[in-house]
This record gives C-alpha cells, structure tokens and sequence, in this order.
C-alpha cells in the first residue's frame, strides 16, 4: 500500500532516486558527521589550552569558523539526523514503530552505555585529581553515586550531565527526540515548506518560554538537559526533516545559482553557524540560526561532483565519518586522563598529537567491539520482529 504521506508529492518521492552505497549510508553525509564529531574534539582541547596560560593569540583560535565550535558541530548532528531519519519516510518506506524505536536504542543508547561505563571507571580512578587546566575541574570531581549513575542512565530529572563523560548532554536530547521524531516527520511531510519551518521556528520560542516559567521550581541541574532546551532542538530536527523532503529541488537550486550568489550563500551560512551572538540574533534563536548554516553545508555536501561532495569522499574523511560516533563518546575521558599524565611536564600543545592518535585508535576499537555489534543488533531485532508480520499477512493472502 503506497504511504499516504508521500502519494501526491513528487517532491518527496523525489528522494527515492537518491545514490547509497552499500548498506544504505550517504558516504558524504557519514564525512560530513564525522568532521563535525573532529571539530567538537578540537573545541574541547582548545578549551584546555586556552586555560593553560597559552601565547597571547591562542586566545583568538577559537574565532575562526568551524576550527573550535562544539556546540555548532552539535547543531550539525541534529540537522543530519532530522535528514537521515526522515529519508525512509518521505520515500515511502514505512515501518512499524516498535522496530523503530528499537534499532534508535540499539544504534545511540547501547554505545552510550559503554561510553559511560568507561567514564565510570575512569572517575572512579581519578576523582579528585587537579588536572591540567582549569576548564577540567568540573569533571570527576567525586567518586560515582549510585543516584547520579541511575540518572544518567535514565535520562530524567535535571542532573549533573558532564559529571562522568561531558559530551554525552547531547545524546540526552537526541534520544528524547528520537522517540518522538515521527511526529516530527508528519509536520515536514504533511505541511506546505514555509508553513513547517514556522512551526520548526516556534520550537525554540517553546522552549523558552518553558524555561521561563518552570525556573522557579527547579533549582539544580545543568540546563542543557532540561525538557525546553529538547523542545528547543526538535526545531532543528524538523529542518533537517524538510531537507530530506524537498533534497532534489534544492540541491538543484545550489547548482543553477549565478556567481555572486553562489559567494554570497556560504560566507551567509558562515555567519549564522559561527557568529550567531554577532549577529545579533535573540540567544534563544540562535542554535535555529546555527541549525540553518548547517543545512547548507549539508546540501552543498549532496551536490554531485561538488567540491565538498569530492572532498566528503575521500578515505580519511570515509574513516572519519565510520568511527565519529565512537570519537564522539570517548575523547573527553581520554582527554581528560592524558591530561593528568602530563600535569606539570610538558606546554599543554604538546598533548595534541598524541591525544588525536590516542582518541582516533580507541575510537575505531569502539566502533568494531561495541558500536557495530549495537547496530548489527538492531538489524537482528528488526528482521526478527518484521518475520511474523510478513508471515501473518501472507497467511491472510493465501
């Protein structure tokens, strides 16, 4: 039976056409997780640095565009997930929301949970230690409790998030809105363009406002997990969701554009994904405004012979993009104990080598003994519980 949502949209059928390589990943999109995932481990290593005592111009690293943004590479994960995710959907492919949900907890909570682990063990280990910069004395700085383990493991109330394993914060947001992502994809699907970014838009207004009138009842917490700042990110998702519908027509709009509008879009993305606060743009607006820079960067990635799309494939950035989710989750321990290794022994730049060579090996053994397992299982659960439905409705045919 066709999917009603994509029946009478060529625009969404559009995206059946799209080239995947095998197991059904968009290699350029894979490269382009993957420097994001580059770019959050430099930020966190800039971060160090810059609170070592570092030479007068370290300070103004992290200016420069893209080279030391965490938070924006983040915001580039929410859009590549919106896309990603929606995919299936606008081609028509359904499938039931028990598999779904299912293959989501194996592909990003399982992984975590391993990640978590290890940052257990490590602070564990190592609590109460000064290390090298300052900026790492928010982390570890007790032996792991049993109240604050159940809530990581949870996902609920408003706890210390980077008190085990820092980037993790994320994830909180990415599986809350995972769960609810079809919804999500009903709104990019079902309403006109401009109607759902104004309702992508609203998202973040939400959010604020939730905050504004909850603060007074919560007290504690980091505020990057709580329930407005998800309400907040859904917007970026649905954009990402709205690129994977209408894909085609603007990956031929980037194409066909003149010369001097074709300058003028990406120092435009620039801005609003780096300099959003320059901008001006209302704080509460301003992951929205970094989530828009992202989806020209991302579209820009799918233009076939591009220079970004040839660059996306290459066999560092392929490697890159295979492994980022495991960099993701494991740099900041890594970080954090080399850091520890070479308190008072050497200038902190000296760190930076062996910590990437470190990060990147630690992080393709993740992948290959814990990430790929995870996903291999959602694959098993999914063809498992797709089986009986098969056979059913073929016993309701013959």
């Amino acid at each position: 039976m066709p999917n009603p949502l994509v029946e009478h949209d060529p625009l969404a059928m559009s995206v059946t056409k799209l080239e995947r390589p095998q197991r059904g990943h968009i290699v350029e999109l894979d490269s382009l997780r993957g420097v994001a995932a580059l770019f959050v481990v430099f930020d966190h290593f800039m971060r160090g640095w810059v609170d070592s005592s570092p030479p007068h111009f370290v300070r103004y690293i992290p200016y420069l565009p893209f080279l030391s943004n965490g938070g924006a590479a983040v915001m580039m994960f929410f859009v590549l997930s919106g896309f990603v995710l929606s995919l299936p959907m606008m081609a028509g492919k359904s499938q039931s929301y028990p598999i779904y949900a299912a293959r989501r907890v194996c592909r990003i909570y399982l992984p975590y949970l391993a990640a978590l682990l290890i940052a257990l063990v490590f602070c564990w280990r190592f609590h109460g230690l000064d290390s090298y910069a300052p900026v790492f004395s928010n982390f570890w700085k007790t032996a792991p409790t049993l109240h604050l383990v159940v809530q990581h493991l949870l996902f609920l109330g408003r706890y210390d998030v980077y008190a085990y394993n820092a980037p993790t914060w994320s994830l909180v947001h990415e599986m809350r809105i995972s769960l609810i992502f079809p919804l999500l994809c009903l709104v990019a699907a079902r309403l006109r363009p401009w109607t759902a970014l104004l309702v992508a838009l609203s998202f973040p207004v939400a959010g604020r406002l939730v905050e504004k009138y909850t603060a007074p009842w919560y007290e504690t917490g980091t505020s990057s997990i709580f329930w407005s700042e998800t309400l907040g990110f859904c917007g970026i998702f649905l954009i990402g969701s709205l690129l994977a519908r209408y894909r085609e027509p603007l990956v031929d709009w980037v194409r066909s554009v003149p010369g001097i509008v074709r300058w003028i879009l990406p120092v435009v993305a620039i801005a609003l994904y780096q300099y959003p606060a320059l901008l001006h743009i209302p704080r509460p607006l301003r992951n929205f405004a970094i989530g828009l820079g992202a989806a020209y960067f991302l579209i820009l990635a799918l233009v076939p012979d591009g220079w970004l799309s040839r660059m996306l494939r290459l066999a560092p950035l392929r490697f890159l993009g295979r492994v980022s989710y495991s960099l993701y989750l494991t740099h900041a321990p890594i970080l954090i104990v080399m850091s520890l290794a070479i308190w008072g022994k050497m200038p902190y730049l000296y760190l930076l080598l062996p910590f990437l060579a470190v990060a990147f090996a630690f992080a393709a053994l993740f992948y290959r003994i814990v990430e790929q397992p995870s996903i291999e299982l959602g694959k098993v659960i999914s063809r498992r519980w797709r089986r009986p439905a098969v056979e059913k409705l073929n016993a309701v045919v013959a």
